[in-house]
């Protein structure tokens, strides 16, 4: 059970930091 708890919070973070990314450049582009 720890194992799949660990993938799943190490699987949402790769998802919040790729989606930060886009986010990050899209308010750069608005900003530029």
């Amino acid at each position: 059970t720890n194992r799949i708890r660990s993938n799943l919070v190490l699987n949402y973070t790769k998802l919040e930091f790729h989606y930060s990314n886009k986010s990050h450049s899209k308010y750069d582009g608005l900003d530029s």
